[in-house]
């Protein structure tokens, strides 16, 4: 079959990379975990043992791990306004450390702060431990506080051969990796959009400082505005939700028990729990 002028330009861009518009860490680690799950996809569907790329692989993984972190703690300081560290000397030290151990441990802290900060509900919090706990199981198996994937050896600063980087008993089961991976990126994920709620809210009352009425989140995270879109919203709640009105775009929502104000701003929509 004969390609199109148009598909012979796409194959052709296809092996082309701009490089240069991975201008953030959260780029990087986008990139990281595409790369992760190809390897994990196509490798398993062949006969090849995983020790024919294991290192280069876990140092992928162990690196994406480490920006992943650190992006979404930049993320929760934020919106908690707070910097300091607890295991680190500063933020700088924090920012170059490649201590996965120890930087989970400020993941926590992190997170902690910014629930309390926003009062987010309960619930949460108990989900992100539940998968914090997969990632600190993820993170014993790597053991990237005492070992590193790139050398066969640590060396002193003299030169001096200090010790192997890796145990040589180790052993890693990577299907057992596969799972555990998949489920640490759900939590970093997913525990960034879990206070999508509140944070929105944060992101509105800053833009609105006379805004009074807010109960410090959103019904659901913002959606995008455009004018048809918040109608019909507006006409679905009522008709199909059975939201009663209180006014013009404040409803009340029988499930939750709360009112909530329709506004947008930004090009964005957001339903705002409010007092009255």
């Amino acid at each position: 079959m004969t390609k199109t002028r148009r598909e012979i330009i796409d194959e052709k861009n296809r092996h082309f990379s701009y490089v240069g518009d991975a201008t953030s860490n959260g780029i990087i680690w986008g990139q990281y975990e595409r790369l992760v799950d190809f390897i994990f996809e196509t490798y398993s569907n062949t006969t090849r043992r995983y020790d024919e790329i294991s290192l280069p692989l876990l140092n992928t993984i162990s690196h994406g791990i480490e920006l992943a972190i650190k992006e979404n703690m930049a993320f929760f300081n934020q919106y908690s306004e707070k910097e300091t560290t607890t295991k680190f000397e500063n933020i700088t030290a924090l920012m170059k450390s490649h201590d996965l151990t120890e930087l989970a441990k400020e993941l926590k802290v992190a997170y902690n702060r910014v629930h309390k900060k926003l009062r987010v509900d309960p619930a949460e919090k108990e989900l992100f431990n539940q998968y914090f706990q997969k990632l600190e199981k993820l993170l014993k198996i790597l053991n990237r506080s005492a070992e590193t994937f790139r050398y066969s050896h640590k060396i002193g600063k003299t030169g001096d051969i200090i010790k192997p980087s890796i145990d040589r008993t180790k052993t890693i089961d990577f299907l057992e990796l596969k799972e555990l991976y998949r489920e640490v990126r759900d939590l970093f994920i997913g525990a960034p959009n879990s206070i999508g709620r509140y944070t929105d809210f944060v992101d509105y009352q800053k833009a609105h400082p006379e805004f009074k009425r807010g109960k410090g989140y959103l019904r659901l995270q913002r959606l995008h505005y455009t004018d048809w879109y918040f109608n019909d919203l507006l006409r679905t709640v009522e008709e199909e939700y059975k939201w009663k009105k209180i006014r013009e775009f404040v409803y009340f929502d029988p499930e939750t028990k709360e009112n909530y104000e329709f506004t947008h701003w930004d090009n964005d929509i957001y339903v705002i729990a409010v007092d009255r």
